[in-house]
C-alpha cells in the first residue's frame, strides 16, 4: 500500500513517469489478483558412506488468493514420489493452507498448517505448522523469528516411523551500508524421538558490483550440536562447516531494472565448504528467470554437489511457471 501511494504521488507530479507507472501497475497486479504457480522438481541424492540414497520427483503448485492490499491465502499442493535404496514406490500427498500479512518494510507475518500422508507403511496423517515474524530495526536491519513442525523425510527409517520435528528459529541482520550486511542466527530443534539439536551461525554478504551485472561474495559458518547421536539420521555432535559463495547475476532486460521492469536473467553460483572433518564440498547452482510479461513468469535452476572422499553428492534441477489472472 505504501509502495502504491509513493507511486501515485509521483505521477500526481509527472502523468509521463514511465518507471512510476510500471511500479503502480505491477503493484496492483499483485494486491489484486489471483496467481498460480505450477512446476516440476527432481531431486536425486547418493551417499555411499552414509546409506541414504534417494531419488525424488514432485510436482508443486501455489495458488495465491488477495484478501486485501495487505494479506493474502495461500493454498499448496505437493505430490511427490521417492526412492530409497531398501523403500521403493513412496508417494507423498501433502496440502497446506497459509495466511500471509504484509506491511512492507516495515513488518511482515504469516502463518500455515497442513496435512501429509503416504501411500504405503505410514497410516498416520502428519501435521505440520508453523509460522514467522519479521520486523524491520531502527532502519539499520531486521529480525525475523520463525516457528516450523516439519516432517523428516531423509531416510526410509524415518518416515516408517512416522518422525518429525520442531525448530525455533531467531534470526537478526544488519545492514552496515548499501553493499555489506551482517546476520546471525540460532536454531532450536525438538525430535519427536526426544532428541534435540542446537545449531548457532552467523554470515556476511558483501556486493562487489552492482546490477545488471550483480556479483555477490558471502561467508557462512555453523556450528551443530545434537543431544544424541542416532542412527536414524545424521546427528553429529561438535559439527562446523564454513561456506565460501560466490553469486554472478547478469540482468538482460531491454528496459531498465526496477519494480514492475519484465526481468531476465541468469545467475551462476559456486559454494565451497569445508566441515570439521575436514570433508570438503563443491557446489555448482545455475538459474534463469524470465517475465515474458507482467503476468507471466518462467523460472528454471539447479545445482550439482559433490565431496571429497565421495561422502556425499546431490544434484536438482527445478521448472516452474507463474500466471497472474
Amino acid at each position: 500500500p505504501s509502495a502504491k501511494k509513493e507511486y501515485r504521488k509521483i505521477l500526481d507530479e509527472s502523468p509521463t513517469h514511465f518507471r512510476a507507472k510500471e511500479g503502480l501497475e505491477k503493484s496492483e497486479l499483485v494486491s489484486k489478483h489471483l496467481s498460480w504457480k505450477m512446476g516440476y522438481e527432481f531431486f536425486e541424492a547418493d551417499s555411499p558412506s552414509r546409506d541414504m540414497d534417494i531419488k525424488e520427483n514432485q510436482l508443486f503448485n501455489n495458488i495465491s488468493i488477495p484478501m486485501s492490499d495487505n494479506t493474502h491465502l495461500e493454498i499448496d499442493y505437493l505430490l511427490t514420489g521417492r526412492m530409497f535404496r531398501d523403500f521403493h514406490d513412496l508417494l507423498e500427498n501433502k496440502g497446506r493452507f497459509k495466511i500471509v500479512y504484509k506491511n512492507m518494510p516495515n513488518f511482515s507475518a504469516n502463518g500455515y498448517y497442513g496435512l501429509l500422508h503416504y501411500n504405503k507403511d505410514v497410516e498416520e496423517y502428519t501435521h505440520i505448522f508453523g509460522g514467522n515474524v519479521s520486523s524491520r530495526v531502527f532502519d539499520i536491519g531486521t529480525f525475523d523469528c520463525s516457528f516450523d513442525r516439519e516432517e523428516l523425510d531423509n531416510t526410509s527409517l524415518v518416515i516408517r516411523k512416522h518422525e518429525y520435528r520442531n525448530n525455533l528459529k531467531p534470526r537478526v541482520d544488519v545492514y552496515l551500508n548499501r553493499d555489506c550486511q551482517i546476520g546471525a542466527d540460532y536454531l532450536y530443534s525438538y525430535y519427536s524421538d526426544d532428541n534435540f539439536k542446537h545449531e548457532g551461525a552467523f554470515d556476511a554478504l558483501c556486493y562487489l558490483s552492482p546490477d545488471p551485472l550483480r556479483f555477490t561474495a558471502k561467508y557462512r559458518y555453523f556450528y551443530r550440536e545434537y543431544k544424541t547421536k542416532v542412527p536414524d539420521y545424521f546427528s553429529p555432535k561438535g559439527f562446523s562447516t564454513n561456506t565460501f559463495s560466490f553469486n554472478w547475476r547478469h540482468y538482460l532486460n531491454q528496459e531498465e531494472i526496477f519494480f514492475g521492469a519484465n526481468d531476465l536473467y541468469y545467475d551462476l553460483k559456486y559454494d565451497i565448504s569445508i566441515d570439521s572433518t575436514y570433508v570438503v564440498g563443491h557446489k555448482f547452482s545455475w538459474g534463469f528467470n524470465w517475465d515474458l510479461n507482467k503476468r507471466l513468469n518462467f523460472n528454471v535452476q539447479g545445482f550439482v554437489m559433490g565431496s571429497s572422499a565421495n561422502v556425499y553428492n546431490e544434484k536438482n534441477v527445478t521448472a516452474s511457471i507463474k500466471y497472474y489472472f
